[in-house]
């Protein structure tokens, strides 16, 4: 669970990923940054990737997504990728480029108690909202109900603090992951 806010350029970059390893991009919030808040590089990461529980709000510089995949076509990239799904977007220029959105993906105010200051802690809107704890390959599909626990999204958690740390750089550096 990280905190990516405020980068100079590409908050989350993934070129490419193992032939035999997944990548995992969950439990994260990324917030206003300056270039596209995650980037997929190549259909090979995408195909691996999974990607949920996360906050991609505010990335409003033109012309910049949310969640962009650099290649490919939406029709294409959404039989390819592994799990792209539980998260929410808001706020951005765009949301998605070259992918569709998810089943169970939100378009809701974060409600973050003060972004300003760091504290990046999420309303109500996002408690609960998230992937199903637990065995994550159980059949979630039709099975979503109010009886089971759910994440919240965010890099919070049931307002404990994040587990990672925030990663505000101003000198132009980004997370990357390879």
């Amino acid at each position: 669970n990280n905190i990516v806010t405020r980068c100079k350029g590409i908050g989350i970059s993934l070129q490419t990923s193992l032939s035999n390893m997944n990548s995992f991009v969950v439990g994260n919030t990324i917030d206003a940054n300056e270039g596209h808040g995650v980037e997929v590089a190549t259909l090979a990461a995408l195909a691996r990737l999974v990607f949920a529980n996360n906050i991609v709000s505010n990335q409003t510089v033109a012309a910049k997504k949310g969640l962009r995949i650099a290649t490919g076509t939406a029709a294409l990239n959404d039989k390819l990728k592994l799990l792209v799904d539980f998260n929410d977007f808001y706020n951005n220029t765009a949301d998605r480029e070259n992918i569709s959105a998810g089943t169970y993906d939100l378009a809701l105010d974060p409600g973050y108690v003060d972004a300003a200051n760091g504290n990046f802690y999420v309303g109500a809107n996002l408690k609960a909202k998230g992937f199903p704890e637990g065995n994550a390959n159980r059949n979630i599909g039709a099975n979503k109900s109010a009886t089971r626990n759910y994440l919240d999204i965010g890099a919070s958690q049931r307002g404990e603090p994040a587990a990672g740390s925030l990663l505000h750089n101003s000198s132009g550096n980004r997370a990357s992951f390879y």
